[in-house]
């Protein structure tokens, strides 16, 4: 009997053009002699917005103007919201003449790899490659809230981005990572019986979980109740009334600043 032959993984690309100069050119050559189908879009088009919900990995190609014309510096905010919100794998190509102006202008991009041109396709393949291995991973987090209704909400938030286990006291929350790694805690800070203070000092005094990143979930948004939560030293803390956007971004902060225990 004949063994049937897998079809090969097909690998694509999104590439987002600011810059408009011949160099992109080369990187997209340099992507298809690696195996990858590109689909690029200028910056701004009607057909960028097609690729906004892609899986892929994420190359935004940056020219110097984008500093000097604000259209572009109005998408390119709205392109990186758009792409955290999602948790995409992004690369970031430039002049490193002009890197430290456009970090300074948004620092999120602080996080992504940065690649001057001419760039280097040797290390870009491995950047690229390590990014398309990792894009599907779903980090594990853990909700800990006394209010049922909360969590159900919170766990709609994060299920399509994470893996989300839900608990609703101190206590299951502590049995509960004695069985189970996570990547991240979020923990509500005023519970009955057992409050996020005390779950976290638990977690901190056992050799098993006290390297677990936890961030506070607090309803309560004035400098002083804040400035207790931040005494504890959590790794975070995310406010309850936050929107779907900005709680994936602070947990994506979180993670980022935590490399997984897990």
């Amino acid at each position: 009997m004949m063994k049937k032959v897998q079809p090969a993984v097909k690998k694509e690309i999104v590439l987002f053009d600011f810059g408009q100069t011949i160099t992109v050119q080369a990187i997209i050559q340099g992507l298809e002699n690696m195996g990858y189908t590109v689909n690029s879009a200028v910056a701004g088009s009607w057909n960028m917005y097609q690729y906004i919900n892609d899986s892929s990995v994420f190359v935004l190609h940056l020219g110097e103007g984008v500093l000097f014309s604000e259209r572009k510096q109005e998408e390119l905010v709205n392109i990186i919201k758009n792409l955290r919100a999602k948790r995409r794998k992004i690369i970031i190509v430039g002049e490193i003449s002009f890197h430290h102006d456009v970090v300074e202008f948004l620092p999120e991009l602080g996080f992504y790899p940065w690649f001057d041109k001419p760039v280097n396709m040797d290390k870009f393949e491995r950047v690229v490659e390590a990014f398309d291995e990792q894009k599907n991973v779903k980090e594990k987090i853990l909700v800990v809230d006394d209010d049922p209704a909360f969590c159900k909400m919170i766990r709609s938030h994060l299920m399509e981005i994470f893996q989300v286990s839900v608990v609703t006291s101190g206590k299951q929350a502590i049995t509960f990572l004695h069985q189970n790694k996570v990547d991240l805690v979020l923990l509500d800070y005023n519970m009955p019986e057992m409050p996020g203070p005390e779950v976290l000092k638990a977690l901190r005094s056992n050799e098993e979980t006290k390297k677990i990143p936890v961030a506070f979930l607090t309803g309560i948004d004035n400098k002083e109740s804040i400035s207790q939560v931040l005494a504890l030293k959590p790794q975070g803390y995310i406010l309850k009334s936050a929107t779907k956007e900005a709680l994936i971004s602070k947990i994506d902060d979180v993670l980022r600043a935590n490399p997984s225990q897990a």
